[in-house]
């Protein structure tokens, strides 16, 4: 009995050892196929020095940003060609010293994207008058609204409108 006991084990630990083999064959190409690492994928290019900067074709709107779990108000943006205003919804209460706002939002995303526009205007592809920028009203302690000006182009705009919200979120979650 011992014998077959000892046998059984060595048999089923070399079907273990084989399914784990499998099995990490198995994560390397989903991970190869499925997942892309932040560091592989390639920023947009730049335009080229003869291609102009496009312009924003956004006509006024007015756009709620809802937390996605529940569809909670957390703030509305004014959107106009050439600006955008994230008013935060009043009963919302946000913190600017609250993590992700400033660190994230606008340190990250925002100063990311004025950083770049900057860029541009050292490389005489973007007048400075167009740059990225923006400022914050927190008075009394809590953001009121972030008013952002150059965004440029629609993919810019939604990249920030989503990011506000994801932000905003967070911020909620760590104040509760």
């Amino acid at each position: 009995m011992r014998a077959w006991l000892e046998e059984k084990i060595n048999s089923l630990q070399e079907d273990l050892d084989r399914s784990k083999r499998m099995l990490a064959l198995v994560d390397k190409q989903l991970g190869e196929r499925s997942f892309v690492r932040a560091a592989t994928v390639k920023p947009e290019p730049t335009p080229a020095p003869s291609a102009p900067v496009r312009e924003a074709q956004v006509a006024h709107e007015d756009r709620q940003l809802k937390r996605l779990s529940d569809g909670y108000l957390l703030a509305t943006a004014s959107i106009s060609p050439d600006s955008v205003t994230i008013t935060v919804a009043p009963d919302v209460v946000l913190r600017p010293t609250t993590s992700p706002f400033r660190s994230y939002f606008l340190g990250k995303v925002l100063g990311g994207m004025k950083s770049d526009d900057e860029k541009l205007v050292a490389e005489g592809k973007l007048k400075k008058e167009n740059v990225l920028n923006f400022e914050v009203d927190d008075s009394g302690g809590r953001v009121r609204s972030v008013k952002i000006t150059g965004y440029r182009d629609r993919v810019r705009l939604n990249e920030i409108l989503s990011t506000a919200t994801w932000t905003f979120t967070k911020m909620l979650e760590k104040q509760s």
